[in-house]
């Protein structure tokens, strides 16, 4: 009797163990949804482009704000080259790109021009890639993320020409201490007492 009573004690500790693995296991499957809904979440809600690239250039996955910029739905990269979606950028990025799965060095901060089906005109953006390893550390894809700075590369743009034209950005300004009188400069009877702005202009 002694003998059955063990058994049956050791087999109920089997169970409960198993019982108790197999709760271990359920709740890192679980830890792992939540994990990959938060990713998800972060993929189809970031304001950047973002998307995934592999050997043969390829389009693996893109989000929505990469699709806007590229002029084409999301689901139409899929599967397809790089060459069939933005033709105008893809000589210039597979270069980048066949560097990154040679080196295995990402790319940070590259600015990028071209254009795409989502606007007529020459459009910039910032850029980076990254390599994304398996668990032999082989490189399997390019992640890439990229920002539209097109407007403010035409601001800049536009400043320059403002100071490069006469009578641009800077004309009109004299150094405190100084007034103008009939356009010509001259020192200001108290320069102490100066104001730091230069005066306007007098007819």
């Amino acid at each position: 009797g002694g003998g059955r009573a063990g058994v049956g004690a050791g087999g109920e500790g089997v169970r409960k163990a198993e019982r108790a693995g197999t709760g271990q296991v359920e709740q890192a499957a679980r830890r792992k949804d939540v994990a990959l809904s938060l990713l998800d979440a972060v993929f189809e809600g970031a304001p950047v482009g973002i998307s995934f690239i592999d050997r043969s250039l390829r389009y693996v996955r893109v989000n929505e704000a990469l699709a806007r910029m590229n002029g084409k739905p999301a689901a139409a990269h899929l599967g397809q080259r790089m060459e069939d979606v933005v033709p105008d950028l893809a000589p210039k990025v597979t270069l980048l790109i066949d560097g990154i799965f040679a080196t295995g060095a990402p790319l940070l901060n590259y600015e990028l021009s071209g254009r795409t089906e989502a606007t007529p005109g020459l459009q910039f953006w910032l850029v980076n890639y990254y390599p994304i390893r398996d668990a032999e550390g082989e490189i399997i894809y390019i992640a890439a993320t990229s920002t539209d700075i097109t407007e403010r590369k035409r601001l800049e743009q536009e400043l320059r020409h403002q100071a490069a034209r006469p009578g641009g950005r800077g004309a009109g300004r004299t150094e405190p201490g100084v007034t103008r009188a009939r356009g010509r400069a001259r020192p200001h009877p108290n320069p102490e007492r100066a104001p730091s702005a230069a005066w306007p202009d007098l007819p």
